[in-house]
């Protein structure tokens, strides 16, 4: 991948104030600072690179910044993320940019709750995440794309990450109880599709997000209310239905705005694992070596090492970010109360102190035994019930990995000339020419199988 220049990111952190000097045992020792008047620029410039670039420099896992004009930590490694996902040292209310609340997560949501909100908030979300439930989605989204191959084929050329998301918008409507046959899903489609495309930009793509994420507010709300008032009837263990009458600690329910934003909670997200699967495909151009190891071995097994494979190599979101709760002390340092901390993710994905090769396409690795609560953490780490983890990574693993079977099994493509660099200082990022496909062909006669594990 290659870094080109971008409007780059805009995260509008609010100011939260810092210690300059911190004390390790008896001495006053300053936590390592990159000594910049003020990162954002550099982070600007530098997009995923900005993290990692600084650790490397420094040599260290941990420096001090300004961000925005507000003194934050910066965390890099499997061992800062144990400390990030230690929840009671750490809190997340309050925390979430305002620009990303506008446009990605919206307001009242599990991500910004802490302690029992949070968990039974948490246990209502997974408990649609179950075996039966995620493979029922994966069966849609074959479904889906028997049902879009044909229509491939008589194309010129295909934009790839459109194409998925349009696979994915049928089935993950379907999935959570809503009547597709009612919607104008080429709008659904695009407002859910926005809200993650402009969240980590700034000018045009921030405001389409923003006009997104009003639009997806207002049309999630409305299939709430219809729920409520009978006017519609989803099947009982369906998203639509369990979050609409989901009761919080109190025997409430969620108000209608709070239940439409868990219900966007399940239905951008699965919408974006698109974008992995693009980056699938990308990566089957890109890596030969590997997509010939994935169409020889044809197991499900090999289709989850590429997808995991994907899911480390490839950036999506930079860094998450929380609040310490009170004084404690780490590694020799004292993290003073009120503190911003972020965690990079792709600089932990991309640590050559605890992977081989990172820069490099290499899904074998996943044969190894791989610390999955703090090293391999693409959607966030720790545990899902207690921590802030999405919840989602079980839908976006499956998803992908099916996807990656079914493209190798069935899909013949060609590759066009084209800009397929893509910028770490896009948030989210993709090809520059957002991967073109032509010649899309059926490669045998054989319907899509339902893989279930």
């Amino acid at each position: 991948m290659t870094q080109q220049s971008d409007s780059g990111a805009d995260f509008g952190f609010a100011h939260i104030q810092i210690r300059p000097c911190i004390r390790r045992g008896t001495q006053v020792t300053a936590i390592p600072s990159n000594n910049r008047f003020d990162s954002f620029p550099h982070f600007v410039r530098t997009g995923f690179e900005f993290i990692k670039s600084e650790c490397d420099r420094l040599q260290t896992d941990v420096f001090s910044t300004r961000f925005f004009g507000a003194k934050t930590i910066c965390m890099r490694g499997p061992e800062a993320a144990r400390l990030f996902y230690d929840e009671s040292r750490f809190e997340r209310a309050g925390v979430m940019p305002a620009r990303l609340q506008k446009t990605l997560f919206g307001v009242g949501g599990v991500q910004g709750l802490d302690g029992e909100a949070h968990q039974h908030r948490k246990e209502m979300l997974l408990s649609l995440m179950s075996e039966e439930h995620i493979t029922s989605l994966s069966n849609l989204m074959l479904e889906q794309f028997a049902k879009q191959l044909p229509r491939w084929e008589e194309q010129e050329q295909i934009e790839v990450l459109d194409a998925m998301h349009r696979v994915l918008t049928y089935a993950v409507l379907e999935w959570c109880g809503i009547d597709t046959s009612r919607e104008d899903m080429d709008q659904v489609a695009s407002f859910q599709t926005s809200m993650v495309d402009g969240s980590g930009g700034l000018g045009p793509r921030f405001w389409r997000a923003r006009i997104a994420r009003k639009q997806a507010d207002a049309w999630a709300r409305k299939r709430v209310l219809e729920t409520r008032a009978g006017l519609i009837k989803p099947p009982e263990e369906s998203a639509l239905s369990v979050i609409a009458h989901h009761r919080d600690l109190q025997g409430e329910v969620l108000h209608e705005d709070v239940a439409a934003v868990e219900l966007l909670n399940i239905t951008r997200p699965s919408i974006a694992c698109g974008r992995w699967i693009m980056f699938a495909i990308h990566a089957m151009h890109t890596s030969p070596a590997a997509y010939d190891d994935l169409r020889a071995n044809t197991d499900l097994e090999a289709a989850d090492r590429f997808g995991e494979e994907v899911r480390r190599f490839y950036p999506f979101f930079p860094f998450v970010a929380a609040r310490t709760r009170s004084n404690f002390e780490w590694d020799g340092y004292e993290f003073p109360r009120e503190t911003r901390v972020l965690l990079d993710l792709y600089a932990t994905l991309h640590h050559e102190d605890h992977w081989v090769n990172p820069d490099m396409f290499l899904p074998d690795r996943f044969f190894e035994d791989i610390d999955r609560k703090y090293l391999m953490i693409p959607h966030g780490g720790g545990d899902y019930s207690i921590n802030h983890r999405c919840a989602g990574e079980h839908i976006a693993r499956r998803l992908l990995r099916d996807a990656v079977r079914y493209i190798a099994d069935h899909v013949a493509f060609e590759v066009p000339e084209q800009d397929l660099s893509i910028s770490l200082t896009r948030i989210p990022p993709e090809p520059q020419d957002r991967m073109l496909l032509t010649n899309v062909r059926r490669r045998n006669l054989v319907d899509a199988p339902a893989y279930v594990s």
